[in-house]
């Protein structure tokens, strides 16, 4: 019997690493469960030429297409690479590469919407990432040798000449951190050859003091720093700077375990989870019968002369939570 506390200590440990484990598995499920709604979700939201559309501009009568496909067809490619799908996201996924490949231009780019006359380096490196992985057989040498043309000390413009609604290009003219994150990994993940040290470079350069990126297009603070995190993983580099980020990320974390800077949102909790690896249980107890979750992601138009912080320009709210739903798949399926 003098072995009997241990003995009963033993049985306690195995009980409490049973419960972990099953409890680990109950949440497994729901976010499984949360993985395959989201992305069924977005397949019935898909248009019937292929595409996904947001984002409309009531100044400029036009909606996002092209860009928005690019985005959302990387995050349905993103989760089957990891085991997540399910028959409507698999077809989905096949006609919106089918739309992608239909839509590039002569210059090898993609644009905001079809019915814009100038291709970006945003819209363009999300279609050559998605294209790279689902369709090998597409020639992306021109579309890689058009982000390269972006190229300015390490980081990279959105645009190389105005949109026709613009007569000087300012500021969309220039590298911002969040679309030279986004050609990095384009260019990382085809194996094209870039100047690394440089890129590297310019994005530590973009961190502010507390730690994150505030991105050029988006009002949103995690937006632009994700992108930077997983850009800068991509490249290989880690430092005490990616440390402050996540001290950040932890500091601005919302008492009900979320992220959003006028309190949780999905968009803002999707991205900060990608950096963090947390969040995800916010997400999967927010989510809507029909797999969706409420609009959050705004985007920001400013005005080309103008620095964003003047509020020259104008917001735009997606209608349809593509955007949202996306970015919360990349976090369910890496959680």
């Amino acid at each position: 019997m003098r072995n009997a506390p241990v003995f009963l200590f033993a049985l306690f440990l195995l009980a409490c690493f049973s419960y972990a484990l099953i409890q680990s598995a109950e949440r497994e499920a729901r976010v499984r469960a949360a993985a395959l709604d989201a992305l069924d979700f977005l397949a019935e939201k898909q248009s019937f030429d292929g595409s996904w559309r947001d984002f409309y501009m009531p100044p400029l009568d036009s909606t996002a297409d092209e860009w928005v496909t690019a985005y959302v067809a990387l995050a349905v490619s993103e989760a089957k690479e990891k085991g997540f799908s399910t028959p409507a996201s698999e077809e989905a996924l096949q006609k919106a590469i089918d739309f992608l490949k239909t839509a590039k231009r002569a210059d090898g780019g993609w644009a905001y919407g079809v019915a814009w006359n100038q291709s970006d380096a945003d819209s363009t490196a999300f279609a050559v990432r998605v294209l790279h992985r689902e369709a090998p057989g597409v020639d992306l040498s021109d579309s890689i040798a058009l982000l390269k043309r972006h190229e300015k000390n390490g980081g990279y413009s959105t645009y190389l000449a105005p949109p026709y609604f613009l007569k000087e290009c300012g500021a969309w003219c220039e590298p911002v951190p969040d679309v030279s994150a986004n050609v990095v990994m384009a260019l990382k993940e085809t194996g094209s050859e870039f100047n690394e040290s440089a890129a590297v470079a310019y994005l530590l350069s973009q961190q502010g003091p507390e730690g994150f990126w505030q991105a050029y297009w988006w009002p949103n603070k995690y937006y632009g720093t994700t992108f930077a995190v997983e850009a800068l993983k991509e490249l290989g580099y880690g430092s005490q700077r990616l440390q402050k980020t996540a001290a950040w990320l932890e500091s601005s974390k919302n008492a009900d375990g979320g992220w959003g800077e006028n309190g949780s949102d999905a968009f803002s909790t999707a991205l900060a989870s990608r950096a963090l690896s947390r969040g995800v249980d916010w997400l999967v107890a927010n989510n809507s019968l029909d797999g969706s979750w409420a609009s959050s992601a705004v985007l920001r138009v400013p005005d080309p002369a103008w620095p964003p912080s003047s509020g020259r320009g104008f917001s735009v709210r997606e209608e349809n939570a593509l955007f949202s739903v996306a970015s919360l798949v990349c976090a369910l399926v890496s959680a």
